[in-house]
């Protein structure tokens, strides 16, 4: 199996798309990508804009080539309504009915009259010769009750390797999330963190004691071997300060916590989180 993160906040941009092939298929997870439209009272700088044109084109370039496209929730980081790559593929979405918020509703009612070939996945297997795709019931997008609606998960199987694609559960910070991710024992997860830069005003600081702990829970009782933590976390500056404890536990195991940049041996670039900075000209 081949894994490769297209995107990611940790490369730039908002974004969990990914690349997963194996000998019975290509496919492409949640293939867009977004700025934060303000972030400290300020506008996406002009690095940034460049940033997501240049993941754009790489995603574009690798969904073209899929044959399934998956959609875990119908937020623009995770999915682009106006891209005209999903033409004759097989498009694994969301529930568009079930498990979703208004927002998302509305814009799925306009997005899912576009493809050709749709079906629903929360909760679903689709097996692909001795390629298993096993999408999660829906979880929240967040902590429990999230106003922001619910998500699905992606369980890739092939042979005795699985790799595991949270979309964003946050955290986790539910543990129906948490239990669902234990059970499936994947060997790579690629887990949206906690969203740590709202704790103190929008959500309270216990959620990131939660989070640490569930992930914690996660590296002791699966046989993962490579964490990558990105998404929410990385818009952080201070992220790898408020995950210590589980940068801790997973060296105490063997294993390896790293975000999506690392991962695929590219050079971090936290643009969001540093966006003051860049308008300053005091980072690239």
């Amino acid at each position: 199996m081949k894994i490769k993160i297209l995107a990611a906040d940790s490369m730039g941009v908002r974004s969990m798309a990914t690349w997963v092939e194996t000998k019975d298929l290509k496919i492409a997870i949640d293939p867009s990508a977004a700025l934060g439209p303000s972030r400290y009272g300020l506008d996406p700088h002009p690095l940034e804009l460049a940033e997501l044109d240049k993941r754009k084109g790489i995603i574009r370039k690798y969904a073209e080539k899929a044959d399934v496209i998956t959609i875990s929730h119908y937020h623009y980081d995770h999915y682009d309504p106006e891209e005209t790559f999903y033409k004759h593929k097989l498009v694994l979405v969301k529930d568009w009915k079930n498990k979703i918020n208004h927002s998302q509703k509305s814009r799925a009612n306009y997005f899912i009259p576009k493809l050709e070939n749709v079906e629903i996945a929360d909760g679903k297997e689709f097996k692909f010769g001795k390629t298993l795709l096993e999408f999660s019931p829906p979880f929240y997008h967040g902590p429990e009750n999230s106003k922001l609606g619910w998500v699905v998960s992606l369980l890739v199987k092939e042979g005795k390797t699985k790799f595991l694609h949270t979309s964003d559960v946050q955290g986790p910070l539910v543990d129906e999330t948490t239990e669902w991710i234990i059970e499936k024992d994947p060997d790579t997860i690629f887990l949206c963190g906690c969203l740590t830069y709202f704790l103190g005003w929008r959500y309270p600081r216990k959620l990131l004691d939660i989070a640490n702990q569930n992930v914690i829970r996660i590296l002791e009782e699966t046989r993962v071997k490579t964490l990558i933590v990105d998404h929410h976390l990385v818009r952080d500056k201070h992220f790898r300060e408020k995950i210590k404890p589980v940068y801790e536990k997973a060296q105490e195991l063997g294993k390896k916590v790293v975000t999506g940049a690392e991962f695929s041996g590219e050079m971090e670039r936290f643009l969001e989180a540093y966006r003051k900075e860049l308008w300053k000209g005091e980072y690239e």
